[in-house]
C-alpha cells in the first residue's frame, strides 16, 4: 500500500503524521479482522488512508535519514537552540522566584518586625519559627516546600545580613552550575 518514495524525511513534521497514519491504518485493518471483515484488505479510502496517500514525496530512497545515521547539522543546531532556550527559561524562572521570595521575606519583616535570620532561613516563610510573635504566613501563595527549590533542583540560599546586600538580605540560586559565586548565579542583587 505504501512505498518508500512516499515516505517523508525522518525528523520532519510529515514523518510524525506518517507514523500516526500507518498506526491508524494498521489499527483499522485489525479492527476489520476482529469484526469479521475483509481482513487486511484495504477498504474505501478513509481519513487515515487519504492522509497517508497525500503525503509529500521524499524518504530514505531520496536522501532521508536512515536509522543510526548522524542527524543533519540543522537538527543538531535546532537541538542546541532548544537546550539554550530551556536554560534561559530556567534562569528566567529562577529570577521570578527570587523576586517572589524577596517579597515574601519583606512581608515577614513587616509582620514580625525583623528579617528571618540566616538560621531560620526561607522555611520561616512557610512555618513560623520558634518564639516569633506576629507571624501571619505562610508568605508564599503556592508551591510549599517546592517553592524553595530552584529550577535545577537545588534549594535557594538566604543570608541575613547579605554579602551583596549587607543592610538587608541575599536570596538566590547558584544557577545551572550549582556553584555559588559564579557568573550564572541568580539573586536579588
Amino acid at each position: 500500500m505504501f512505498s518508500n518514495h512516499n515516505n517523508p524525511p525522518a525528523g520532519s513534521w510529515a514523518s510524525a503524521v506518517t507514523a500516526c497514519g500507518l498506526i491508524l491504518v494498521a489499527a483499522a485493518c485489525d479492527a476489520r479482522k476482529s469484526a469479521g471483515g475483509r481482513g487486511g484488505e484495504a477498504g474505501p479510502p478513509g481519513p487515515a488512508t487519504a492522509a497517508a496517500d497525500t503525503r509529500p514525496a521524499g524518504g530514505p530512497a531520496t536522501g532521508g535519514n536512515r536509522a543510526g545515521a548522524e542527524p543533519p547539522s540543522d537538527s543538531r543546531q535546532s537541538a542546541e537552540a532548544v537546550a539554550e532556550r530551556t536554560q534561559r527559561a530556567s534562569s528566567d524562572n529562577a529570577r521570578i522566584r527570587v523576586s517572589q521570595l524577596g517579597q515574601a521575606v519583606a512581608a515577614f519583616e513587616i509582620d514580625v518586625g525583623r528579617l528571618p535570620t540566616t538560621d531560620e532561613g526561607l522555611s520561616s516563610l512557610l512555618r513560623p519559627p520558634a518564639n516569633v510573635n506576629g507571624w501571619r504566613g505562610p508568605y508564599l501563595a503556592r508551591g510549599g516546600v517546592e517553592a524553595l527549590v530552584d529550577a535545577w533542583g537545588r534549594p535557594y540560599f538566604y543570608r541575613a545580613p547579605g554579602r551583596h546586600n549587607p543592610q538587608e538580605f541575599d536570596v538566590g540560586s547558584a544557577g545551572p552550575d550549582g556553584k555559588e559565586g559564579t557568573a550564572d548565579d541568580v539573586g536579588n542583587w
